[in-house]
């Protein structure tokens, strides 16, 4: 698995990404088994997660 890599990002790069135009996924608070083939990207909006490494935890807040 491949780190995971936090970034504050700015307005200007938040557009250059065109981030306000990728869905959103709404998730209550759970618990779940999850695995990634590919690189995942994602823009916190609301709230925080935590996620469970076997290198270890890594909590993200929004923005």
């Amino acid at each position: 698995m491949e780190k995971i890599k936090i970034e504050k990002l700015s307005e200007e790069e938040i557009e250059r990404r065109g981030i306000k135009n990728w869905g959103i996924w709404e998730k209550e608070v759970s618990e779940f088994d999850w695995e990634y083939t590919s690189e995942e990207h994602c823009y916190i909006i609301e709230g925080k997660v935590k996620v469970e490494t076997p290198e270890g935890d890594v909590e993200i807040n929004k923005g």
